[in-house]
């Protein structure tokens, strides 16, 4: 049986109103201290929407935590970049990817998991320090 509480419904509107960003632990933390929710609560909300699909998690390793989380719509295909050097995670929109989708179902008798979909390499900043 589930039950709305303020805190909830708090966390709720932030992950919503934030859909298309990734979100650290550390920023939904930093959110929940101001509105007075407990860590607890945090984590225990945050699997709840894991469990029903509401967001998604992205365990990417890096210098922003090591994790993120989006709100995810349903039925909807989430393709991003993490950069290898600084660890940001960017969700990435391009119809060309779908291709790539079908061609690994059609040939390789394969279904992509869409809205885990992670390409690692070096983000447009790092390769310009490098250049600098």
């Amino acid at each position: 049986m589930s039950y709305t509480t303020k805190p909830r419904t708090l966390l709720h509107a932030y992950l919503k109103n934030h859909a298309h960003a990734h979100i650290s632990m550390h920023e939904i933390l930093d959110f929940a201290r101001k509105e007075g929710i407990g860590t607890a609560t945090v984590y225990r909300y945050l699997d709840k929407l894991l469990k029903e699909g509401f967001i998604i998690k992205y365990a990417h390793g890096g210098t922003e935590g090591g994790a993120c989380f989006q709100w995810h719509e349903k039925d909807c295909t989430l393709y991003h970049f993490v950069c290898n050097d600084c660890g940001k995670c960017f969700h990435l929109d391009c119809s060309h990817l779908d291709s790539v989708d079908a061609h690994i179902q059609a040939h390789h008798a394969f279904s992509v998991d869409l809205s885990q979909t992670v390409f690692r390499g070096r983000c447009k900043a790092c390769m310009g320090k490098e250049n600098a």
